[in-house]
């Protein structure tokens, strides 16, 4: 999604060796834990433990489809600033986004 949406900043990240596993487990992480009620993320942690971290983001997008591009909304907005960051900086950023569980909780 990011590659056709956003590509000069998917193609930034490959050159920086950003790996979305590396933000997007806390981003969801965040919506498991604060955003969906308790009997929903039971369930989802019951599947991650048994068929692992795939099922956090595959779940996320099925419940919060709407909302990926919200979330490709906000990269745009920050995205001339993470072109101009090396590794260390687009990680510090992107796990300090702070607006991700507001634009979950919207919905």
């Amino acid at each position: 999604m990011m590659e056709s949406n956003l590509p000069d900043l998917c193609d930034h990240f490959e050159k920086e060796r950003v790996q979305p596993q590396s933000y997007l487990f806390k981003w969801v992480l965040t919506l498991y834990t604060n955003v969906i009620n308790l009997d929903a993320a039971s369930r989802v942690w019951d599947l991650f433990f048994l068929d692992g971290d795939i099922i956090l983001y595959k779940a996320a997008i099925g419940t919060y489809s709407r909302d990926i591009n919200e979330l490709l909304a906000l990269l745009k907005l920050k995205q001339e600033e993470l072109l101009q960051m090396d590794l260390e900086g687009i990680m510090k950023n992107l796990s300090n986004l702070n607006d991700v569980p507001l634009i979950i909780r919207k919905s």
